[in-house]
């Protein structure tokens, strides 16, 4: 193989099939006992462009009566690497 050839790998990044508003009611759920917030309010979740190749990713904010988290939520998908 000639040394200035360069192979070309093409990463099959994540597309998220969910719906956001789903994924914003099931984090809720989740998050509310573990954060101790009392009412806790969620911002739809965004998926990055570039999404990750094993997990969906989504980046959202949690808001508590005294506190706000910028979180980011990695999600097993059926679908393993």
């Amino acid at each position: 193989m000639p040394a200035d050839r360069t192979e070309q790998w093409e990463v099959p990044l994540k597309e998220s099939a969910r719906d956001p508003d789903q994924v914003r009611v099931a984090l809720t759920e989740w998050l509310r006992p573990r954060l101790g917030a009392g009412p806790l309010v969620l911002t739809r979740p965004e998926v990055p462009r570039d999404n990750g190749v094993s997990n969906e990713t989504y980046l959202f904010e949690a808001r508590g009566r005294r506190a706000r988290y910028a979180l980011v939520a990695r999600v097993q998908t059926d679908d393993p690497l």
